[in-house]
């Protein structure tokens, strides 16, 4: 017997064999049925609803995204990349503090020994106040800011054009 007779002997068989498995199914409550012959295997599964004309009859979910342009899904797509493109750094920093990382505060200094010399200056002048301080249930005070170095030729973080350097 060919291939192609197997295949008409078995599409001849099976609507036959699927109506008296989802009988038995019905007849004795249960949720699935499976029947094996060799490598030919035919599994019936009850429907979700009582009953099964309304689980045939029952139209098809509605796609991903219906109603919604592609341009308004790839709008709001960006949208949230960008937002949380800005908030990666407050993210991973909540996630640091939430591990026991310490938050320290930032210094600027014309080079590295200057800002060195302003943090454990400020850091040093702050252990100092949380030890002499009582204990109490309010937090000790921030130390106060370091004074930032004059400099007049620069605003933010780009000189003014034909200053000196």
């Amino acid at each position: 017997m060919s291939d192609r007779d197997e295949l008409t002997a078995i599409d001849s068989i099976v609507p036959g064999l699927i109506q008296a498995l989802t009988e038995r199914l019905a007849g004795h409550g249960l949720g699935e049925i499976e029947v094996r012959q060799g490598e030919l295997r035919v599994r019936v599964v009850a429907p979700a609803s009582s009953s099964s004309a309304s689980a045939v009859a029952a139209p098809a979910a509605a796609p991903h995204g219906a109603g919604v342009g592609q341009g308004a899904r790839f709008l709001v797509g960006a949208l949230i990349a960008l937002l949380v493109g800005f908030e990666a750094a407050n993210l991973r920093r909540w996630a640091l503090l939430r591990r026991g990382w310490r938050e320290r505060p930032t210094v600027v200094g014309d080079d590295l020994a200057a800002a060195e010399r302003r943090f454990f200056a400020a850091y040093v002048a702050s252990e100092a106040a949380r030890d002499a301080a009582p204990a109490s249930p309010s937090p000790p005070a921030a130390p106060a800011p370091a004074p930032r170095p004059a400099a007049p030729d620069v605003i933010g973080l780009f000189p003014q054009p034909g200053a000196s350097r």
